[in-house]
């Protein structure tokens, strides 16, 4: 939820200066993300947050810089979920022909599934 870049004690005080700013919270975070991504940033990143808050409030938030990110996100949740299907799928396909296999045969079928989906093995 929060960018990658800030500590634990920034993001529990992000979180305490979104509080107030309901469903938009996730805009603001997007924004500050872009911040942090364009090196925008010269001192504190709570200082970006806090000056959000405040023209939220006031209602001059601008949300531009934020839905790339968004987008972004979206993509990555879909991406995820077609590798999990296809995983699934290869999964399905392969499981007759594991118990076929003697046992040193089975063990290298694992190490080559498994190195075929980037995995390191267990």
């Amino acid at each position: 939820m929060f960018p990658k870049e800030l500590t634990r004690g920034e993001r529990e005080e992000a979180l305490r200066l979104l509080a107030s700013t309901g469903a938009d919270a996730r805009a603001l975070l997007d924004v500050l993300a872009a911040a942090i991504g364009a090196g925008e940033i010269r001192k504190s990143p709570l200082a970006v947050p806090s000056g959000l808050v405040r023209r939220h409030r006031a209602g001059t938030f601008d949300p531009t810089p934020g839905p790339h990110l968004a987008e972004a996100r979206h993509r990555q949740v879909e991406y995820k979920a077609r590798l999990r299907q296809r995983d699934e799928e290869q999964a399905r396909e392969l499981a007759p022909m594991a118990p076929r296999l003697p046992a040193e045969g089975r063990a290298a079928f694992e190490e080559a599934r498994c190195l075929a989906r980037n995995w390191q093995r267990p």
